[in-house]
């Protein structure tokens, strides 16, 4: 059967010592959390476990960050055995997978690479990885990263649980798949990480393709022409502008000004104006540089988006 899955890692941080053993791996994964969806992308089953490394331990700041010790890994399986018992736990369905962020796909990819690399089923898994982050940036129309906590807020909602634990911040990014999903009215865009191999936000470094651009000037041995030699052909440069800065200057903060009343009235005008402060989003929208007017078509829809089912769990 077709089914839906949230996966979020924690992990620790090799020392510069630790590093030089193994030069390919920075960060082993210390506790995976993951949350099953059905068909309708409410809950049926979960996933939660601690990962005993190899290499590293629990930092103090990590420990602060997580809440993990290494007291509580000290009982812990090894990292492709917990794998493999997550892999048993999805069955035999149809599985995609979503991750708040590529950097849990470049994690699970480097950790297999460097543990158990002959293990081309480990490998299988991660093909149908989706980074829900970037998707839901593209979706209100930015490309700066959005933290979970953010991205619920967006959509008129907040974080429920323990922030950076594996299990919360999977039910957390559940929560927004469903909502995103669950609202008729939005389309959303979502790749695969795996077919993204040339972005460089997405796959490991290793594995990046660089394509040439043809039309690159900078990167060819055009760039040593002059440009009299360049029009012969077919290239052009831009004609330099004179610019009256102190002028420019003056028209762009009027035009803020303006545009910035326009949004907090806007604000202030919608149905979600009784769950935010019109300041507090649009500092928010600023941060993320996110259309505020783009973010109002967007929680107008999903308002009124029921929260995600859940079936009692016994395991």
């Amino acid at each position: 059967m077709k089914r839906f899955v949230c996966i979020d890692i924690e992990m620790s941080e090799l020392t510069a010592e630790e590093r030089r053993m193994v030069p390919d791996l920075q960060h082993e994964i210390i506790q995976i959390g993951a949350v099953m969806l059905d068909e309708n992308y409410n809950i049926i089953n979960r996933f939660s476990s601690y990962i005993k490394p190899s290499y590293s331990s629990v930092t103090p700041v990590i420990q602060s960050l997580t809440g993990i010790s290494n007291r509580d890994l000290l009982d812990a399986k090894d990292f492709i055995s917990v794998f493999d018992k997550y892999l048993y736990w999805l069955e035999d369905n149809e599985i995609i997978t979503f991750c708040w962020s590529a950097a849990d796909y470049k994690q699970l990819w480097n950790e297999i690479t460097v543990k158990a690399k002959h293990r081309k089923d480990l490998f299988e898994n991660l093909k149908t990885f989706i980074d829900l982050q970037r998707a839901f940036g593209n979706l209100i129309g930015t490309k700066i990263s959005i933290s979970l906590e953010s991205a619920l807020i967006f959509l008129c909602d907040e974080f429920k649980g323990k922030a950076h634990d594996a299990y919360w911040d999977a039910y957390n990014t559940a929560r927004i798949l469903h909502k995103i999903k669950c609202t008729d009215s939005i389309n959303i865009n979502m790749d695969y990480i795996y077919k993204l191999s040339n972005d460089n936000d997405c796959v490991p470094k290793k594995y990046k393709v660089k394509i040439a651009d043809s039309k690159d000037y900078t990167n060819t041995f055009a760039s040593f022409m002059s440009p009299e030699l360049l029009e012969q052909f077919g290239y052009k440069p831009k004609e330099k502008v004179e610019i009256d800065k102190e002028a420019d200057e003056n028209i762009i903060n009027e035009d803020s000004l303006k545009y910035e009343k326009e949004e907090l009235e806007a604000i202030k005008k919608s149905s979600v104006a009784d769950i935010f402060d019109e300041s507090y989003i649009r500092g928010l929208c600023l941060k993320y540089k996110v259309p505020v007017f783009d973010w109002l078509n967007i929680a107008e829809k999903v308002k009124s988006t029921n929260e995600i089912g859940e079936k009692v769990y016994t395991g």
